[in-house]
């Protein structure tokens, strides 16, 4: 037979493999045009190598191909079409190649195969891609190969030295640490230009398959190793055009997607020596859509893999228990729930407080605070223990009773923070080893914006307690190692880098600095745990709850998830091993009785959709078996309207211009024991806020406005003359109130006839015609009023920037001059009085 070396073949294999680094958050934002670039590119190379190859419709269930009985692919198509809108992106981009060759089979052969194969590349590559994360997340170093990597850089002639399982290299500029991990090696590009060189040389190569595979593993590993030492030599040479009085480094170069693929790039030298065929034999691919002998087998196949992904995907329901939470305040001196968060009381210590919190979870749980020492006899009366921050040790006895506390059915939530602060992690760590997990002396930091970290849960098989919140925004935290790798990981995040303990700061809070000798990638931000009947939840980033961010959106249902998956006594875990054992055995059946040939196509859509059709089935039950709690006693909650309003918080990232921020006008609704939260009418809070609306308002919106308030609720609606896209007017005009935006009114103080007095404040304001004034600017022009509708009143003012963020003080630890004394008291009254229906 005719061979020949396509590299055409290869180069696209090595260019869909690192499509991976630019699709996905694994170290820096994705970049979907090099994903579609990389893709396309490799799609075409790879559909030349099959330029000469055609469809033989032998053996299959039709014998004809014209376009009439081609058009029954479509029916596989629609199955693989359903699982691509299921599974998330990037993870279906294999399945969308699989379904568009479907399409494409009757027009252009090569084109159809071509993306058979990049498809078929991709999905397998897919398998790979979450235990790789999981895996290096748990497990960083690669501690194995430390010793090898240290022998080639000294035979290069080096200056290195071995120590504790790191490579330290001296330069005349510093001495750099070179730990071993597995991103740094660059793991997964070399998995899947393994695995899908493994797919290639399955089908393609010339002769003696299994000892080519062999060879071709050897050779990409060996290359693997060769690929790290150049790229430690490349960033020792580049170190020295850094000036010495500047602290950047060039790490970038272990991370970056581009500079990754250039890297594997030469390994194309090495790909003639794996010879393929030159054409597709066409009875390989005969029977390959439908064969009625091994239907039974696909279906055994299809069963086995729903069973497989309920034992990662199903979560045990539980039993729910009482819901009485103890806070240990006895161990701890930071983020006491004690003293009240009030209208009185300012300053750092107000906002680095635990006291929105706890008041928080007692409206859904029983809650009380101990000052103690922990015995059994004290927990024996709670289900949910809270330990947070600590400040001093716990005894073995205290221990040994928190471990049968929770192995005899309870809850216990640790809360933990960057760098071993206060020694919390070390006090945390006497207990959670206990567990199998320790919380590490780190600080993580996201690798392009540094301290803004925004995580979103997975859309398909989330963990219980993220079933219901919509993103997270980290402060600073640690990350969770675990001892094992059976540990179920909760918040797994990607995109981030790793900086130890630094002991030479008070806080031990390090450089932020870039440097070799971090880790980056996935890290664990949150851990569950099942011992015994009980249940352990680790979380690492304390500030997250502090009163000044406890109730941006997420926190607070974040919070609530745990709550309620540590409020559950272990029931059904067996289920989890009844399903993996059922999917095996299935597995194993229908591979038994897989005989013949042909049925690759029914085989991979029916594996493929039962893949997809599980994750979503045990997304469903997981969602449906862990609802939100209910509160017993419904607090009072400020919800602020987003869909209109021109609302600035620091929601998914920092808000930039403090000019546009209400973050403390929103976080001063907690002094008054209220809760604020983002959402609408249709939640029906006690009072909803508009602040600067730019969104249109349609009928369906303005009807849902008048049955709130028509039913008793309240709105305060915040504008401003600088507002020039306002679309207040619109929604006002229901209601008899116009703001005259193209008026502006500067006034140095206002009248509150409500609250009868006046307020020295300078505020920007537009009059407002229509509804009863109740504000009043210096020339006693109407700068706010109120209308009654139905039950409710919707309070109208026009000077929305004197409660932004540069007005309030611009952070919240400010202690208030007496300016914003002032207009912290204007807010504390108006909304006072919107709760108590007398505004």
């Amino acid at each position: 037979m005719k061979t020949n070396h396509p590299i055409n073949i290869w180069l696209s294999l090595i260019l869909v493999s690192i499509s991976w680094l630019f699709s996905m958050h694994l170290y820096t934002t994705p970049n979907y045009y090099w994903t579609v670039i990389l893709t396309g590119l490799a799609i075409i190379l790879s559909a030349l190598y099959f330029r000469k190859a055609q469809v033989e419709f032998k053996d299959m269930w039709f014998k004809t191909t014209s376009w009439f009985k081609t058009t029954r692919f479509f029916f596989c198509a629609v199955p693989l079409l359903i699982a691509s809108i299921i599974i998330p992106f990037p993870y279906n981009l294999g399945v969308i190649l699989l379904t568009l060759s479907l399409f494409l089979l009757p027009l252009l052969h090569s084109l159809f195969f071509s993306l058979w194969l990049i498809g078929s590349i991709l999905i397998i590559q897919g398998f790979i891609v979450y235990p790789y994360l999981c895996w290096t997340a748990k497990f960083q170093q690669c501690i194995v190969l430390t010793p090898l990597i240290y022998s080639i850089l000294k035979f290069l002639g080096l200056p290195v030295s071995l120590s504790q399982d790191t490579i330290f290299i001296e330069t005349m500029r510093e001495l750099y640490e070179f730990p071993t991990d597995w991103d740094k090696l660059a793991l997964l590009p070399f998995l899947n230009i393994l695995i899908g060189g493994v797919v290639i040389l399955r089908f393609f190569a010339v002769s003696k398959r299994f000892l080519t595979i062999g060879l071709f593993a050897l050779t990409t590993a060996i290359y693997f190793i060769v690929r790290y030492v150049l790229m430690i030599l490349i960033f020792l040479y580049l170190m020295y055009f850094v000036p010495d009085n500047e602290t950047s480094s060039k790490v970038f170069l272990f991370w970056n997607p581009l500079i990754t693929l250039m890297s594997f790039l030469p390994f194309l030298f090495l790909c003639p020596f794996f010879k393929l065929k030159s054409g597709i034999i066409p009875a390989q691919f005969g029977s390959l859509f439908f064969a009625k002998s091994r239907l039974r087998g696909i279906i055994l196949f299809g069963l086995a893999l729903f069973f497989i992904t309920g034992y990662f995907g199903f979560h045990d329901p539980g039993i729910s228990k009482q819901g009485r939470l103890l806070i240990d305040e006895a161990h701890s001196d930071w983020e006491k729930t004690t003293k009240k968060y009030d209208t009185l009381w300012y300053g750092q210590d107000s906002g680095y407080n635990y006291y929105c919190l706890a008041d928080f979870l007692g409206y859904y749980y029983k809650l009380e605070r101990n000052f103690g020492k922990i015995t059994p006899e004290l927990l024996a009366n709670y289900d949910i223990l809270i330990l947070k921050i600590p400040t001093r040790s716990y005894t073995q006895e205290e221990i040994s009773a928190i471990v049968e506390f929770v192995r005899c059915g309870g809850g216990l939530y640790l809360i933990g923070e960057h760098t071993n602060v206060f020694g919390s992690s070390a006090y945390l760590n006497s207990i959670a080893r206990k567990f199998g997990f320790y919380f590490r002396y780190d600080c993580l930091f996201d690798i392009e914006k540094k301290f803004e970290q925004l995580y979103r849960p997975p859309k398909i098989l989330p963990h219980p307690i993220l079933a219901n919140m919509p993103c997270f925004l980290f402060a600073t935290s640690c990350s969770v190692e675990p001892d094992n790798c059976f540990s179920r990981d909760i918040i797994l995040s990607t995109g981030l880098k790793s900086l130890n303990i630094d002991y030479s700061s008070s806080n031990f809070y390090p450089q932020v600095n870039d440097n070799p000798k971090m880790n980056f990638g996935a890290f664990i931000q949150t851990m569950g745990i099942r011992y015994g009947q009980g249940r352990v939840v680790a979380f690492t980033d304390s500030t997250s709850f502090s009163n000044f961010c406890a109730f941006i959106p997420g926190k607070p249902e974040l919070l609530l998830g745990i709550m309620n998956w540590l409020n559950k006594k272990n029931s059904l875990w067996w289920l989890n091993y009844l399903f993996l054992i059922l999917g095996v055995t299935l597995f194993v059946v229908g591979l038994l009785s897989f005989r013949g040939k042909g049925g690759g196509l029914i085989l991979v859509t029916t594996v493929i959709f039962m893949f997809a059709s599980g994750m979503l089935f045990w997304t469903l039950i997981n969602k449906w078996n862990y609802p939100l709690p209910r509160p017993h006693t419904k607090p009072v909650e400020i919800c602020f309207e987003a869909r209109h309003s021109d609302l600035k918080l620091p929601i998914e990232g920092f808000v930039k211009n403090e000019e546009v921020s209400f973050e403390i006008f929103y976080q001063w609704v907690l002094r008054l024991g209220y809760f604020p939260k983002v959402g609408d009418v249709r939640e029906k809070p006690a009072v909803v806020v508009i602040i600067n609306p730019k969104k249109k308002w349609t009928l369906k919106d303005i009807a849902q406005v008048k049955k709130y308030l028509t039913s008793g609720g309240n709105i305060l609606l915040l504008d401003s003359p600088s507002n020039a896209s306002s679309t207040a007017n619109s929604l006002l005009s229901a209601f008899g109130v116009e703001i005259a935006h193209q008026q502006k009114i500067n006034s140095n103080h206002l009248y509150a006839q409500p609250f009868n007095g006046y307020y020295p404040l300078e505020v920007s304001a537009s009059p407002i015609k229509g509804g009863s004034p109740i504000f009043f600017s210096t020339t006693q022009e109407p700068i706010g009023v109120r209308v009654k509708e139905g039950k409710g009143r919707l309070v109208v003012l026009s000077f929305s920037d004197r409660f932004a963020n540069t007005r309030m003080g611009v952070v919240e630890s400010n202690i208030p001059n007496e300016e914003l004394w002032q207009v912290y008291q204007l807010e504390f009254e108006i909304f006072r009085g919107l709760v108590a229906g007398n505004l």
